[in-house]
C-alpha cells in the first residue's frame, strides 16, 4: 500500500498557523473590548452611586447646600469619563469584530483545505482498496487455474468397480 501524500499540505500547515494567530489576535481584542466595557458599567455605577448620594443628602430635613455643591460636583467630574470610556469602548468593540472577522476568513480558508484532504484520501483509500482487492482476485484466479491445470493433467482415479475388471 502506497502511502498517502496530499499535495497542499505545506499550504495546510501554514493555513493553519494563520487560523490559530488570527484567533489568538481576535482573543486579545476579545478582552481588550470586554475591559473597555466593563470601565463603561463602573463608570455607570459611580454616576448612580453618586446619584443616590446626592439624593440622600437632599433629602434630609436640613438642606446642607455645601453637600448638595460637593454631590453635583462629584457627579459631573464622573459623568466627564463617561464620554470617552464610552468611545473606547466602542473602538475597542469595533476592532474585535475587525478580528473576528479576519480570524472567520483564515478558519474558512483553513477548513476548505481540510476538506479538500479529507475528500483526497478517501478517494486513495478507495483506489488502495480497489488495488487490493483486484490483486487479491488476481492470486484467486491464479489458484484456480493452476488447480484446473492440475486436474487436467493427472486422470481422474479410478472407481473401485472398475479396476477389478
Amino acid at each position: 500500500m502506497r502511502p498517502f501524500r496530499f499535495q497542499l499540505e505545506r499550504v495546510l500547515s501554514v493555513r493553519r498557523i494563520e487560523e490559530e494567530r488570527a484567533r489568538s489576535v481576535f482573543a486579545a481584542a476579545e478582552r481588550a473590548a470586554q475591559t473597555a466595557e466593563e470601565l463603561v458599567l463602573r463608570v455607570r455605577a459611580h454616576i448612580d452611586l453618586a446619584h443616590r448620594e446626592l439624593e440622600r443628602v437632599i433629602a434630609q430635613p436640613q438642606l446642607d447646600a455645601p453637600a448638595v455643591l460637593a454631590g453635583q460636583t462629584a457627579i459631573e467630574s464622573i459623568a466627564r469619563l463617561l464620554a470617552p470610556a464610552l468611545e473606547r469602548a466602542r473602538q475597542a468593540r469595533v476592532q474585535a469584530e475587525r478580528e473576528r472577522a479576519a480570524w472567520e476568513a483564515r478558519r474558512v480558508a483553513q477548513r476548505s483545505l481540510e476538506n479538500l484532504r479529507g475528500r483526497e484520501l478517501s478517494a486513495h483509500r478507495r483506489d488502495e482498496e480497489a488495488r487490493e482487492n483486484a490483486r487479491i482476485d488476481e492470486m484467486a484466479l491464479q489458484r484456480a487455474e493452476r488447480a484446473r491445470r492440475g486436474s487436467s493433467r493427472t486422470p481422474p482415479p479410478a472407481e473401485a468397480g472398475d479396476a477389478e475388471h
